[in-house]
């Protein structure tokens, strides 16, 4: 391994956990993504809260209005 790379790689080890999340997230979100995979995971996520809300009689989660089934 490069040396730089294994100093960068110490020093974001001492990084707390939320700020090696925090890191993580930014690190994957600029690794170049296919628009026809991003497109298809859309349309997945979409298609699986509809059959929630279809089987549970729940609002939306992605919005955060989701309720419980009346009893």
């Amino acid at each position: 391994m490069n040396t730089n790379l294994e100093v960068l790689e110490a020093e974001v080890l001492q990084l707390a956990p939320v700020e090696r999340s925090h890191l993580l997230e930014r690190l994957i979100a600029s690794l170049d993504s296919d628009p026809e995979v991003e497109e298809a995971w859309e349309r997945e996520a979409d298609r699986r809260e509809a059959e929630l809300e279809i089987l549970f009689g729940l609002g939306s989660f992605r919005t955060g209005s989701h309720r419980p089934a009346s009893s």
